[in-house]
């Protein structure tokens, strides 16, 4: 059964994946997919481009299922695809909130009433291609209002638009990037078609950006980030990867009063 709180002796582990829709070698990715939460273990787990049958796979997993609280177990929040949230702690609250959107995207905003204080997170997937920058202006605009009911509030998946895109300006100044504020000038690629034969294969062009981001905006003392990398950025089997994106895992750590 989900937890009662997330522990500050032992940290806080959050994941956020795009895992595909695509259904290419879809089976096998499934099954690598629940092999990487289960191994991964992390408290909080947001993906993205989530299908109805992929769903079916992690909810009938019993490790998955009894462990995790699910945003959605039965694909009803979505139309072809979707954003779905798992916690080992059941939250306090949580509503899906429609986007201004052509492709059906929404943001799952769930808060957690811990001893300490207030965490919330944000998992979006906003709208995609490189033409629609104002389209994701516009939903970050709908969104930032909402991300204001935590202490600590984390703002998660695959944002469409990398750091050297204009829309990049348009992230409120009090959230903040955690891979360039841990990995420095690292570029953390998470779609990458030079790593990823999968995605070369998909995209049939030459792609590196980072997409997928974790932020995060603290109000007070207590959970900071201190280590984060890249996932799902090895192979299945030659030119199989669990995504045609890579997806991130980040450790916070506790640094408030007790």
């Amino acid at each position: 059964m989900p937890e009662t709180t997330f522990s500050t002796d032992q940290g806080l582990r959050v994941l956020t994946l795009n895992i595909w829709f695509g259904r290419a070698h879809r089976e096998q990715r499934t099954a690598a997919l629940i092999d990487l939460l289960l191994r991964l273990d992390a408290d909080i787990v947001a993906l993205q481009e989530m299908t109805v049958g992929v769903l079916k796979h992690l909810v009938a997993d019993q490790r998955l299922s009894t462990g995790y609280w699910f945003s959605d177990r039965a694909g009803l929040s979505f139309s072809r695809y979707g954003v779905v949230v798992l916690s080992k702690v059941t939250p306090n609250g949580f509503d899906i909130r429609p986007l201004t959107s052509t492709m059906d995207r929404a943001l799952v905003d769930v808060r957690w009433a811990l001893p300490t204080g207030t965490l919330q997170l944000g998992a979006v997937h906003l709208e995609s291609r490189r033409p629609n920058g104002a389209a994701r202006r516009v939903q970050m605009a709908e969104v930032t209002p909402f991300l204001d009911a935590g202490d600590w509030t984390l703002w998660v998946g695959d944002f469409n638009f990398c750091f050297s895109f204009p829309e990049n300006d348009a992230i409120p100044p009090h959230f903040h990037d955690v891979w360039p504020l841990l990995r420095g000038t690292d570029p953390g690629w998470t779609v990458d078609t030079e790593r990823n034969s999968m995605t070369a294969l998909e995209k049939q062009r030459v792609k590196r950006v980072r997409y997928d981001r974790i932020l995060m905006a603290a109000r007070k003392p207590g959970w900071r980030p201190c280590a984060i990398k890249l996932i799902g950025d090895q192979p299945l089997t030659p030119d199989v990867y669990v995504s045609d994106h890579f997806g991130l895992v980040a450790d916070f750590e506790w640094a408030g009063p007790r």
